[in-house]
């Protein structure tokens, strides 16, 4: 599992130093700050192919640079690599990261020194996207575990520099290959043979996804009408290819950690970038909740965006990407891990302290209680003009932002 990660100097970064809690930690940060390609480094370790573009040197025909020299005014050679971080992982092997300075590839990945595997998977913010595969036969062998593994991890091992994933199957047909499979030659027949691992599998599966879907939903058991998988629920009843896209995000996420804990059974780490596409608000606020419970063994890093997912866990490790507005060199990131923040507040508070949107109010209302707040002066306030502001604010829809408004009154003082 990891354990650290540090990056100096590079791309956009200034300097990046993140000590991984044992259960959750959350990278969270504006757009361009850089969580995504500080996941995907971690992501190599699972053998996923990432790679980066470079950026062309000016005079220099062909010839791209990945890596923020020490020195910038040095003479570099094409093809020398320059270190800018490591990773550490819980056995205390030190990986160190790297990138060519100079090449001619405008696109090429992150050089892993003394590389070694780590047991886990990596999940992009487009698994959650599903298009409809009919099953066109099943096996007469049935299905074994490690053969449902290399399914789950080839879904999940090509990510390229637009984070597009090619050729693989949509999220979904493993799922439903799989357990009509099981479902098939698992409790066995009259002439067929029962395989009780496929049986256990199946009713496994079955439960985890009992405790793991939204209580809104109902999930209530499977059933296997050919050639399609149905959910029963307490809403209702429909196919597996017909569920949405935030019910489809869960079951492939369930069903990928579900195989890997079987494989590594003393534990893995999952990396996680934008867990919270496709989810619905309620969903996000339960998702690391339901996925602490469910996988007791497992190391979860996400990078975000949701205020829900970065104050879901009490007991994690919140770092935020910030800019250093008077670096040398311009406007460069740096981590900055965030103890002290208040994660039982609100949205808004986590969205303000924690993603560094200074205003959670929609624009529009941002405009309209600054013109409101120009027709009245805090100075000369009586009991009528208070009248007047509070329906002022009352008729634009904006009667909970009163002191807000008296706010705006006292910066014009």
């Amino acid at each position: 599992m990891f354990r650290k990660l540090s990056v100096s100097n590079w791309r956009q970064f200034a300097q990046v130093d993140m000590e991984f809690h044992e259960r959750l930690t959350v990278i969270a940060g504006a757009n361009g700050a850089g969580k995504s390609t500080l996941v995907r480094i971690l992501a190599q370790f699972f053998g996923i192919n990432h790679t980066l573009v470079g950026v062309p040197l000016e005079g220099d025909k062909r010839v791209y640079s990945h890596a923020k020299s020490s020195d910038e005014d040095q003479d570099v050679s094409v093809g020398t690599a320059a270190k800018f971080g490591s990773v550490v992982l819980t056995n205390g092997d030190i990986i160190s990261l790297a990138m060519p300075s100079k090449t001619p590839d405008v696109i090429t990945g992150v050089i892993l020194t003394h590389f070694q595997n780590v047991p886990g998977m990596f999940f992009h913010p487009h698994m959650g996207a599903n298009r409809y595969v009919g099953v066109g036969h099943l096996p007469i062998s049935g299905k074994g575990l490690n053969e449902i593994f290399n399914e789950v991890i080839g879904n999940h091992g090509v990510i390229s520099h637009h984070d597009q994933p090619h050729g693989i199957p949509a999220p979904l047909n493993s799922v439903k290959t799989s357990m009509i499979t099981m479902a098939a030659f698992g409790p066995g027949g009259k002439y067929i043979t029962p395989n009780s691992q496929m049986e256990a599998m199946f009713e496994g599966f079955r439960d985890l996804l009992r405790e793991f879907l939204p209580e809104s939903l109902g999930f209530k058991d499977f059933s296997v009408r050919l050639p399609e998988l149905v959910l029963i629920t307490k809403t209702g009843e429909f196919a597996l290819d017909a569920a949405s896209g935030g019910i489809t995000t869960l079951i492939n996420l369930a069903w990928a950690l579900f195989i890997l804990s079987k494989i590594y059974t003393d534990g893995f780490s999952v990396v996680i970038d934008e867990p919270e596409n496709h989810l619905h608000p309620a969903m996000q606020r339960e998702l690391m909740v339901s996925l602490l419970q469910a996988f007791p063994k497992t190391q979860f890093i996400v990078a975000t965006h949701s205020p829900f997912i970065v104050s879901s866990i009490r007991d994690s490790r919140v770092y935020a990407l910030r800019y250093d507005e008077a670096a040398e060199g311009g406007r460069r990131v740096y981590s900055e891990q965030l103890d002290g923040f208040n994660k039982a507040g609100t949205a808004g508070d986590i969205l303000r302290s924690v993603l560094g949107v200074p205003v959670t109010m929609p624009s529009w209302a941002e405009d309209e209680i600054e013109a409101i707040a120009r027709d009245f002066n805090i100075q000369n306030l009586t009991e009528a003009s208070v009248h007047a502001l509070r329906g002022r604010l009352e008729a634009a829809g904006l009667g909970s932002y009163y002191a807000q408004t008296l706010s705006k009154m006292a910066e014009r003082l």
